[in-house]
């Protein structure tokens, strides 16, 4: 099956580049690109170079889906500092009605 992409990401080093700001552009090429768990999966790893993608290679288990996926990079790539604003802002959010389970932890 061909895929037909419309939104571009850029490639993440883990290096000078800002983690947070690379997830939240994934999160929203994933969902404008139509991508399934899989394939997000699938493209963000291709995306990962130099020590972003030794920690992706290093994963004892790789994550299925992108909510596991952007918990474990986000733990790895952000200080402990914006880990907590992150924790924090992510506390008072609450589902919405008729939002998808999936949705709501992306």
């Amino acid at each position: 099956m061909a895929y037909q992409d419309i939104a571009k990401l850029e490639k993440f080093s883990g290096e000078e580049d800002n983690a947070y700001i690379w997830i939240m552009e994934a999160k929203k090429t994933i969902t404008v690109n139509n991508w399934n768990d899989d394939r997000a999966i699938q493209v963000l790893s291709f995306f990962l170079t130099r020590i972003a993608n030794l920690w992706y290679q290093s994963l004892a288990e790789k994550p299925t889906d992108f909510a596991t996926f952007k918990f474990a990079f986000l733990q790895y790539f952000c200080d402990s500092n914006t880990l907590i604003k992150l924790q924090n802002q992510f506390s008072i959010i609450k589902q919405k009605d008729h939002e998808t389970v999936t949705t709501y932890l992306g």
